[in-house]
C-alpha cells in the first residue's frame, strides 16, 4: 500500500480560506444538538469494540482479499502532532483525497487535533453489503442509507472552494430575484447519474421520473438532463426523441423560480451543496440516503419532501402556490439554517468534534 505524507507549510495558498475568526468563535460555542446527536448515534455501535488501528488493519485485509476488494475505494488517514498522512491503494491525486487534505490543512492552522487513525471511503456513499460483511472497523462515508450503522458520516470537501464561489454568487444573486417576481414552477437541470440505466428500467429511477413528470406536467415542473453520463448510445437516441435533454444553466440562473428540485444521483442530492443558500423552496425528492447536516435539516420547516415516485409532487406544488407566505417562511429558514450551519467553518467545526470523538474510543479501545 502506498503511503503520503501532507506538509502542511508545502500547501499553496488557497483560493478560499477558512475564517479563523469565525471558526474561533464557533467553536467556543455547544454543537448544535442536531449534530451531537448524529455525532453519537453513528459511534455508538463501535463504543465497546471495532475503533482501533487493529481493528482497521483487519477490515483493510479482509476487504481486499474479496474479489474486487480494491474497489472499496478505502483511504486510511493518519493525524499524528496535528499533521495528516494517508495510504491508499486509489490514485493519490483524486480530488476526494487531495482536497480533503487541502482543508484539513486549513482547520489545523486553527484547531488541534488529536492524534487517530480513521479509515474513509472515497465512493459517493458506502452501502455495499459485499464488503459491509466485512468490516470490523468503522468507515467514514459522505453518505449512507438510514439503515446503514457500520458507517460514519463526515463532510465531503471535494470542490470545497467551487462550492464556496457557488453559495457566495447564489447568495448575491438571489438579491436580483425577490419573492414576488419568482416564477412559481418547481425547476432542476442535471446529470443522468444514479446507476446504469437498464432499456427497460431506466424510468424507475429518480431523477428520470422528475423528468417524466415534468414532460407530462409543464405547468407545474420544469426538470431536464443537461448531459449523458454513461448513456448507452440507444438510451441516449430515446431520451433525445423523448425531449429529456436541454441546455446546462448555471445555478444563479435558476433562482427565477420559487422551488428548486433535489434529487438522488449517484448517492444523494448534491444540489442540496448550494440550494440551501438559494432563497427558493427546496422540493426534495423521498431518499433513503442521508447526510451529516440532515438531522438538523428538517421537512416541512426547511424543505418540503415528495415522493420517491412523484406521485404528490403536484399537490405539493399546489399547496406551495396556494400558501405563498408559508412557502416564503420555509425558504427564509432554510437560507437561516444554511448560514448558521452549513459553512465552511461549520464542516470543519463537525470535523473537529467528529474526530475528537472518536480518537477518545480509539484511545480507551488500545489500552
Amino acid at each position: 500500500m502506498l503511503k503520503y505524507l501532507l506538509f502542511l507549510y508545502f500547501l499553496p495558498l488557497a483560493a478560499y480560506q477558512l475564517s479563523e475568526e469565525v471558526l474561533r468563535h464557533k467553536l467556543s460555542e455547544p454543537l448544535p444538538q442536531w449534530a451531537q446527536n448524529q455525532i453519537e448515534e453513528d459511534l455508538r455501535p463501535f463504543c465497546e469494540k471495532g475503533a482501533t488501528r487493529e481493528a482497521i488493519a483487519r477490515t483493510l485485509a479482509e476487504v481486499h482479499s474479496l474479489t474486487r476488494g480494491n474497489n472499496a475505494q478505502f483511504v486510511t488517514y493518519t493525524i499524528k502532532n496535528n499533521q495528516l498522512t494517508f495510504e491508499t491503494l486509489e490514485r493519490p491525486d483524486d480530488p476526494r483525497i487531495t482536497h480533503f487534505l487541502e482543508f484539513f490543512s486549513q482547520m489545523a492552522r486553527v484547531l488541534t487535533f488529536p492524534d487517530v487513525q480513521f479509515l474513509a471511503s472515497i465512493w459517493d456513499c458506502f452501502d455495499s453489503p459485499h464488503y459491509l460483511h466485512h468490516l470490523h472497523a468503522p468507515v467514514f462515508s459522505f453518505s449512507k442509507r438510514k439503515s446503514n450503522h457500520f458507517a460514519i458520516l463526515m463532510p465531503e470537501t471535494r470542490e470545497f472552494h467551487y462550492i464556496a464561489d457557488q453559495r457566495k454568487n447564489v447568495e448575491m444573486a438571489a438579491a436580483n430575484h425577490p419573492w414576488q417576481t419568482k416564477i412559481e414552477l418547481a425547476f432542476w437541470r442535471g446529470n443522468t447519474t444514479g446507476g446504469y440505466y437498464h432499456y427497460h428500467e431506466w424510468d424507475m429511477k429518480p431523477r428520470p421520473q422528475v423528468v417524466l413528470f415534468s414532460k407530462a406536467h409543464p405547468d407545474l415542473v420544469d426538470a431536464r438532463f443537461t448531459s449523458n453520463y454513461f448513456l448507452e448510445w440507444h438510451v441516449e437516441q430515446m431520451f433525445k426523441e423523448l425531449g429529456l435533454f436541454d441546455d446546462y444553466l448555471y445555478a444563479t440562473e435558476y433562482l427565477r423560480y420559487k422551488y428548486l428540485i433535489a434529487v438522488d444521483g449517484n448517492s444523494l442530492a448534491s444540489s442540496m451543496k448550494w440550494q440551501p443558500f438559494s432563497g427558493c423552496v427546496i422540493l426534495k425528492s423521498g431518499s433513503d440516503y442521508i447526510d451529516w447536516f440532515y438531522k438538523g435539516f428538517e421537512p416541512d420547516q426547511h424543505y418540503i419532501p415528495f415522493a420517491y415516485d412523484c406521485s404528490d409532487l403536484a399537490e405539493k406544488i399546489q399547496w406551495l402556490r396556494t400558501h405563498d407566505m408559508e412557502a416564503a417562511a420555509i425558504a427564509k429558514r432554510a437560507l437561516a439554517f444554511a448560514k448558521s450551519h452549513l459553512t465552511w467553518e461549520d464542516c470543519a467545526l463537525y470535523y473537529y468534534h467528529l474526530l475528537t470523538a472518536f480518537a477518545k474510543l480509539q484511545n480507551a479501545q488500545s489500552k
